[in-house]
């Protein structure tokens, strides 16, 4: 069996899946409160136990402050960051130093996440880079397939990832980059005179008084949406192979109001960070990438928690009968949209929102051979 909880930690995001012996994350932060991650997984996990695979969609604060305490409280074998231009790691920095706080931890989670900073990458690191996507997603049958141990550097957008090479329960993970935003930062700098190549540079300017104020002002006048990049992850079964398939038996959900059976042979789970999914294009790529697993796709991460701008009600098209919403109580944003909570159930969804409310815990018990 298989337990899949998403965690109430506010606006923010913490899943896990549990296997026997084997763990996996996806995203790990909190804007509410930094301590609630932790108190997560102290509750999710025994002592001493060890973390197979942790996987981050993006580096805004609210989606990997809790990083620095999993890793220092835990044994985590491996981490997957996207792996993104050195004019987003830029974009990030001043993203987190405007809208959340500066974080030494995470500024050299970001640089690393370029290639630039090498200090957190050893012979034995942990950390496991994830290539762009580049238009055009690997044949599922002929493409990379490893085992999550056996990750290494870096590796490409679309890679199947198992336990253990006879496995057939995956994950996939695409890292979707949408450059314009940070190419138009950059060109906004150099008009300034601003050069910024690393994590020193950053510190640099940041700490005087005047660069900073032309920072801030250059960030301020960006258009779009900040929510542009984020590495999805596809979790559940390689396949519908017939009757005896893995893991396709009845499902069950938890929350506080009890407990039923789902009945559903959907056991897949599509974590969307914080992805832009409006618009024909965006939809189009997350569609290319994961396509012939919607079928098996019975839970959907809403990004953004719950963002009008970040949904598409495609999404809910032939596919999962839950979409589950991280979001803070009293957040400031007004997370979720009421639109975005009107397209669910208008395509016969279940919305499902996790706030910092443990009553609000939704898990999902997935039984297999």
């Amino acid at each position: 069996m298989m337990t899949r909880v998403f965690h109430p930690i506010g606006q923010g995001a913490l899943y896990t899946e549990r296997f026997s012996h084997f763990t996996v994350i996806y995203d790990c932060g909190s804007e509410t409160d930094e301590s609630l991650v932790e108190a997560c997984v102290s509750e999710t996990l025994t002592h001493r136990e060890a973390l197979d695979a942790v996987f981050i969609s993006h580096l805004h604060n609210d989606h990997v402050n809790g990083l620095e305490s999993l890793l220092g409280s835990w044994h985590v074998k491996k981490v997957f960051l996207p792996l993104i231009a050195p004019d987003e790691s830029v974009l990030l920095c001043l993203h987190n130093a405007v809208n959340h706080k500066r974080d030494q931890f995470i500024e050299q989670l970001i640089w690393l996440s370029s290639s630039v900073d090498s200090t957190m990458r050893g012979n034995d690191s942990p950390f496991v880079l994830v290539k762009p996507f580049e238009g055009h997603p690997p044949d599922p049958e002929s493409g990379p397939s490893y085992t999550v141990d056996a990750c290494r550097g870096s590796i490409e957008s679309g890679a199947l990832l198992r336990r253990n090479r006879a496995d057939r329960w995956i994950f996939v993970p695409f890292n979707f980059q949408r450059p314009t935003r940070a190419r138009r930062l950059r060109v906004a700098l150099d008009k300034l005179g601003i050069r910024i190549q690393d994590g020193k540079d950053f510190s640099r300017i940041w700490n005087n008084t005047r660069s900073r104020a032309e920072l801030v002002n250059a960030y301020a006048d960006l258009p779009g949406n900040p929510n542009a990049n984020s590495m999805t992850l596809y979790s559940g079964p390689e396949s519908a192979l017939g009757d005896d398939s893995f893991f396709f038996h009845p499902i069950y959900f938890a929350l506080s109001l009890g407990e039923g059976d789902i009945a559903s042979s959907k056991a897949g789970c599509l974590y969307m960070g914080d992805y832009e999914a409006r618009g024909a294009r965006k939809y189009q790529d997350l569609s290319l990438c994961y396509g012939r697993y919607w079928p098996l796709i019975g839970t959907l991460q809403v990004p953004h928690h719950g963002a009008y701008l970040n949904f598409n009600p495609a999404l809910n098209r032939n596919g999962p009968a839950y979409n589950i919403i991280s979001a803070g109580v009293s957040n400031p944003y007004r997370h979720p949209h009421p639109l975005t909570l009107r397209q669910i159930v208008a395509s016969n969804c279940t919305p499902i929102v996790v706030n910092e409310n443990p009553g609000t815990q939704a898990v999902f018990h997935i039984h297999g051979p």
